[in-house]
């Protein structure tokens, strides 16, 4: 998926189709997201007698890993370059 976005509706779109205007809100999306935090569900089990959950609030780094920040910077920085 390195190569798409996909968004809250489930659509997938490539990074270089995405249009400047959004492309630069999801990359600030992503950044407020990483000073604000945000809280992550996680759980398994194969029967129900054994399932667990977990939830555990994340900030910075791990907030940016997360949504994979850098794909999107790597996709402004192509732009970038070929404005040049």
């Amino acid at each position: 998926m390195a190569n798409y976005h996909i968004t809250s509706s489930g659509k997938k779109i490539k990074l270089k189709n995405l249009g400047d205007v959004h492309l630069n809100n999801i990359i600030a999306f992503i950044e407020r997201k990483a000073k604000k935090g945000i809280t992550v569900f996680y759980g398994g089990g194969y029967i129900p007698e054994e399932m667990w959950g977990e939830e555990d609030i994340i900030f910075g780094g791990k907030v940016k890993s997360y949504f994979n920040y850098k794909k999107y910077k790597k996709e402004l920085k192509r732009r970038r370059l070929t404005c040049v």
